[in-house]
């Protein structure tokens, strides 16, 4: 599971369609549908009803949705706390390092991804484009 499906996810439940989320999150539809296929496998189930339109979220889904519009709000809240961490310490590589006390592997490699999205964004503070609010 990845930051960008689960923001893919987040997309399409604030837009009601595969399209008009891919517009939102700069991607092809295809692409769109793929990263969800793959996301549902890794979880075991299906996210969305496809056979209604607009398309509704399954059970699965409804429960999610939830958490993972928290776990954005988590990762941009890392993302800041990084990006604060690149413009104050540059120079110090024990505040760059991947933080040693977190024994969830999950953590850590959140830690790493909002790292790079801090540091190919720049260090001037600009938002990473985001969907699903």
């Amino acid at each position: 599971m990845k930051i960008d499906q689960i923001r893919y996810f987040l997309a399409i439940c604030d837009k009601g369609n595969f399209t008009r989320a891919a517009q939102t999150c700069g991607i092809k539809q295809p692409s769109l549908t793929a990263a969800i296929q793959r996301l549902e496998r890794s979880i075991g189930g299906k996210l969305f009803d496809r056979s209604s339109s607009p398309i509704r979220l399954t059970k699965l889904g409804s429960q999610l949705l939830p958490i993972w519009k928290e776990i954005d709000v988590l990762f941009e809240k890392t993302v800041a706390l990084v990006r604060r961490t690149e413009i104050y310490c540059p120079d110090d590589e024990a505040a760059l390092e991947r933080p040693k006390n977190l024994a969830d592997g999950h953590a850590v490699e959140l830690w790493e991804g909002a790292r790079r999205i801090a540091l190919r964004d720049g260090k001037d503070g600009s938002s990473t484009p985001r969907a699903g609010r």
